[in-house]
């Protein structure tokens, strides 16, 4: 029987399409207020990882290129704990009347 997948997300906005989120402040597209969710599926995929040693685990990109975050290359963090980068074309964001919906 396969262990299965656990799936996570994480799109990267450009500065044409920023949103505002209510519990952040700044631009979202810049390094440093993505950096914040970065930190979060980094402490999220390991949890996952500790608890769940032979599950599969994937993230779900708009883009390929995996920053550094703190000093610590994402690139090897998923190298480290098997994860699959999966980057897929976005074809849909929330409507205009919804941009503070923007964590799609």
């Amino acid at each position: 029987m396969s262990p299965g997948t656990v799936a996570y997300f994480f799109y990267r906005e450009s500065e044409a399409e920023e949103s505002t989120y209510s519990q952040m402040w700044g631009r979202s597209s810049s390094d440093e207020f993505q950096a914040a969710y970065w930190r979060s599926l980094a402490v999220s995929l390991q949890t996952c990882r500790w608890f769940n040693p032979n599950i599969n685990l994937a993230v779900y990109l708009n883009r390929a290129d995996l920053p550094v975050v703190d000093s610590v290359p994402l690139r090897d963090l998923f190298e480290e704990l098997h994860v699959e980068a999966r980057v897929i074309p976005w074809r849909r964001r929330p409507p205009a009347k919804l941009a503070t919906w923007g964590c799609v």
